[in-house]
């Protein structure tokens, strides 16, 4: 689930989370986002 909870919800409290998100040609994905407009914080290759 992708969104807002509402006031008073207990899971709001929750601090803070990761998304792993898996998709079958992560440099194609990397692309299109770039040509799009996003900002790139973490370059693919860069160390863990």
């Amino acid at each position: 689930m992708i969104g807002t909870l509402g006031v008073g919800d207990p899971m709001s409290d929750l601090a803070p989370v990761n998304v792993y998100v898996a998709v079958d040609d992560a440099d194609a994905h990397h692309a299109r986002a770039v040509t799009a407009g996003a900002e790139i914080v973490r370059d693919l290759n860069a160390p863990r």
